[in-house]
Formats: C-alpha cells, sequence, structure tokens
C-alpha cells in the first residue's frame, strides 16, 4: 500500500466525525463528537477521569521492573543478570529518557493515539544500543503487499526517515488492522469525552452567571423597540455578568415580572450527568471508578485494597503488559532463548502477614514438600542469599526425602 492509498483508506477506516486536513489527524486521533466537541488526546486529558485513568496505568506500567531471562534446555529459567539490554528497559533508554519516562510515554501513546513507537538504535554489530521514542502523529506505517513486513515514514520536525520494520518497536492496542489501531478516546470514549467536556463547559458557564437561570421579562403591554432595548441593558448590566454586582436587585416598574424558562442545576441533574461520566470513562480504559477518585463507587474485584489490586494487575495491566513483552522478545533478543518478562509480583502481593504464611507454607512449614528456597524468597524481599540456601525442603515419609532440610519446628520456618 502506498500513501496515497494509506491516505485513502483513512476514509474506510475513519469515523464520519473524523476531523481530517492536519498531519496529526492521519493518526485517527482527532474527532468531532455527536456533542459538537472536538476530541483530540489534548482535550480529552484536560478531563480529571481521563487523565487520571491513563496515568494510573501508565505509571503502574513505569514501576514493574522488567526482567530478561535465558531459557535452560530443561525448560528451566535463569535470570541473565544486569545486561545492556536490561540496562536500556529498565535505566536509561537513550540519553534523554529515563526508564519510567520512557514507559509512561509509550503507554499513554497507546491509550491516547492507540500506538506506541520507539526507533531501535543499533550500532555497526547490529546490537541494540538505544530506543528513541517517536510520537504517534509522526508516523505513517505501509504494508508490503508482497512480504507483509511494516515500513515507517517518519517526519519529525521537518527530517523525514524511513525505518524497517525490525528496527522500529511497535506497541499497538486491540483492533489493530496490520497498521494502526483504534484508540480508546477513538471508539470506547468518544462520546463520553465530548459530553463530558460540553458538561464541563456548560458547568463553567453556569457557575460564572452565578448559576443564575434565564428568564423572560414580562410587561403589561407593548413596548417600543427602545424601550425593550433599555429594559434588556438594564437587566444584562446586573445579571449577565460573573461579578457580584449581580447581587443588587433589580427594580421593576410597570407590572414588569421576571418568569424562569429554564431548569435550575439541580433539576437538570448536573451532579449525576458528572458522575455518570466519570464511571463510564473508568469502564472504557478498563479500570474500577474508584481508582480514579470515584468514591462512591463500590469494586467487584474483592473486598478489600489487596484483592482488587490483584484484579487491578490480572485484567487491566495484564493485556499491555503482555503486548509490550512480545514485541520486545521479537525484535530485540536476536538469539533464541532469551526474553523480557515484566515482574509484577510486588504489585501482587498482600499484606505481610499473608506474605509470611505462603512463604513458610513454600518453605514446608507444614511438614509438606516445600516448592521455593531460602534464597529465592530473599531474592523476592531484595534481600542477598546465604550460606545454605539454595536446598528444597522435601519431607522424610513412603516416598522418601531429607530430614536434614527439615524446618527446626512443626509449625515450619
Amino acid at each position: 500500500m502506498t500513501l496515497k492509498d494509506r491516505i485513502k483508506s483513512l476514509i474506510w477506516r475513519s469515523p464520519s466525525n473524523a476531523v481530517t486536513g492536519s498531519w496529526s489527524a492521519l493518526d485517527g486521533s482527532i474527532f468531532r463528537s455527536s456533542a459538537g466537541v472536538a476530541v483530540t488526546p489534548e482535550s480529552a486529558m484536560r478531563l480529571s477521569a481521563v487523565y487520571r485513568s491513563a496515568t494510573l496505568i501508565s505509571g503502574a506500567v513505569a514501576t514493574l521492573p522488567l526482567r530478561i531471562y535465558r531459557k535452560l534446555p530443561d525448560g528451566s529459567r535463569q535470570s541473565a543478570g544486569q545486561t545492556d539490554l536490561w540496562w536500556l528497559l529498565n535505566e536509561t533508554p537513550s540519553p534523554a529518557w529515563t526508564a519510567p519516562a520512557f514507559w509512561e510515554y509509550m503507554i499513554l501513546s497507546m491509550l491516547m493515539r492507540g500506538d506506541g513507537f520507539a526507533r531501535i538504535r543499533v550500532d555497526r554489530f547490529n546490537k541494540p544500543v538505544g530506543l528513541d521514542p517517536i510520537c504517534p502523529t509522526e508516523v505513517v506505517v505501509e504494508e508490503d503487499e508482497t512480504t507483509g513486513e511494516l515500513t515507517y515514514y517518519v517526519n519529525q520536525d521537518g527530517r523525514k526517515e524511513t525505518i524497517r520494520q525490525e528496527y522500529m518497536l511497535h506497541f499497538p492496542m486491540p483492533g489493530f488492522d496490520g497498521e494502526r489501531s483504534p484508540s480508546v478516546i477513538r471508539y470506547a470514549a468518544m462520546q463520553t469525552i465530548g459530553t463530558s467536556i460540553r458538561t464541563e463547559d456548560h458547568a463553567a458557564r453556569l457557575f460564572e452567571s452565578g448559576a443564575a437561570n434565564r428568564v423572560a421579562l414580562e410587561v403589561p403591554g407593548a413596548l417600543k423597540p427602545e424601550q425593550q432595548e433599555a429594559l434588556r441593558n438594564s437587566w444584562v448590566d446586573i445579571y449577565g455578568s460573573g461579578s457580584d454586582s449581580r447581587r443588587v436587585p433589580l427594580v421593576l416598574q410597570g407590572g414588569t415580572k421576571a418568569s424562569t424558562i429554564s431548569l435550575t442545576a439541580a433539576d437538570a441533574q448536573l451532579l449525576e450527568t458528572r458522575r455518570f461520566h466519570v464511571e463510564d470513562i473508568a469502564r472504557a480504559f478498563g479500570v474500577p471508578p474508584w481508582m480514579i477518585g470515584a468514591m462512591d463507587k463500590q469494586t467487584s474485584w474483592g473486598s478489600g485494597v489487596e484483592q482488587a489490586g490483584i484484579g487491578f494487575v490480572i485484567y487491566t495491566l495484564n493485556p499491555h503488559l503482555h503486548r509490550i513483552q512480545t514485541e520486545l522478545n521479537k525484535k530485540l533478543f536476536r538469539r533464541a532463548g532469551f526474553y523480557a518478562e515484566f515482574a509484577v509480583e510486588g504489585l501482587m502481593q498482600g499484606d505481610l502477614k499473608a506474605q509470611a504464611d505462603y512463604f513458610r507454607q513454600a518453605l514446608g512449614g507444614s511438614q509438606g514438600p516445600g516448592w521455593m528456597t531460602v534464597n529465592e524468597i530473599r531474592a523476592l524481599k531484595n534481600l542477598s542469599p546465604i550460606g545454605g540456601g539454595d536446598s528444597i525442603y522435601a519431607p522424610v515419609g513412603p516416598t522418601g526425602g531429607d530430614s536434614a532440610n527439615a524446618p527446626a519446628s512443626g509449625n515450619g520456618p
């Protein structure tokens, strides 16, 4: 597909309310909702619910360490240690970026624009030495109809560059069509965000005018045009601005009456509408409403913070993490047997008592077979190994076992 065909295909791929005519519209990130508001990543992020949902996910991913493992012939795995790739993924992907900032940018690009892009810089031995994030609006993706490989056309600050598939990290979202992905705000939350922006604007204007209603002035007889204008101007001078002068009463003469012709904010259920928008935006991003500050909402992901946090990792973060891991393992590890994996244990661990009970059982504390060593548990807690801590306890019984490794007491370690 040529660049010309790519632009034509946007007519089919984009909804009828897409705002076109700019380079940033090529990634489908600018739309006009049914509320008449142009929804862009920038305007959407001005809503607190969108901002918190996006930064909650991106911030959580940015805190996770990326570990590199080596597959062993027996099917087990071994930590590859702090290799050069580990440094790129966990510390400094490029001179101007730290790893947390890099991953936050990637996730925000995926959520708000559909795809995350990063150029893979290599040395003369074709070894990755840097990862440079690229704004999705500066990338056009073209698929070769014969080979199916992707080519990336990048336009950064007027500098045009063509990047082959193996030198570009491309993190898609659900709905990936082989070239680009739709963003959360493009389909799932576009109408809600547009309506929410309009609601916020209406609320701002409402409070600017002192939450006053629209009124009609009734007079007993007919007024000349200049009299109507004078009466209207008198009302606007006092009630037409956000200043405190609206507290001054207006004296109406000659039987003139003021009648309300619009609903109040309570009648229009403005607050209820805003609450619904928060819940719907959280639903679109896949986060429980209470995690973005909607404290009147309950979670069905467990009875406590621990269970809710585990549910957040499983149902919200894991799909993103899996897509990232798959792309990293495809593009960065040129040798078979090595792969990267996010360590999510820190987000899923329970309270100290629950951890102690679990580790006790893992060591064989109830006289059952253990499945972890002391040093493995110490490594999870960032503690250095100790001598004699690499054996797994097996109880003495009909199947045999080494009683020398038995826990010191019947209650376990």
